[in-house]
């Protein structure tokens, strides 16, 4: 069986190539998903987190830095790359509509994985920054 780092590195392969079905296919059904303002499980929460970032960032490209490992979890400093052509649609705000700014956003994956799938996916990032590259922080 795979060990979190090669099921942490085919996620986000399967990310860059927009492969939305096999991509849920890497996440067990009671996946928990936590990022900034979200949490949530199984596939609704996948499904949200998918449609927000690809349909808004539709030439989005994740590069991984650095991916460290503590057992059944990678951790990957990663550089998050797209194009703001879609609205973002981030659940309890208001849609932030297309900007046409590129944005080059740091982030932590934090992966847990069970049965050769991620089961926890915690995801860190800077709101402030990601706000100030598209033209609409404060």
């Amino acid at each position: 069986m795979a060990d979190a780092r090669e099921i942490a590195t085919r996620a986000v392969e399967l990310w860059n190539d927009h492969d939305h079905g096999r991509w849920m296919e890497a996440y067990t059904d009671d996946a928990v998903v936590t990022g900034p303002g979200f949490e949530g499980s199984g596939p609704e929460a996948l499904q949200m987190m998918y449609s927000v970032w690809q349909g808004a960032f539709p030439d989005t490209y994740c590069r991984v830095q650095a991916t460290y490992l503590d057992g059944d979890t990678a951790i990957q400093r990663a550089v998050f790359e797209g194009t703001h052509t879609g609205s973002f649609n981030v659940p309890e705000q208001p849609p932030i509509g297309a900007t046409d700014k590129k944005v080059n956003l740091p982030f932590v994956n934090i992966l847990t994985t069970r049965e050769g799938k991620v089961a926890r996916w915690l995801l860190y990032f800077d709101r402030a920054e990601l706000l100030a590259q598209l033209g609409v922080g404060g």
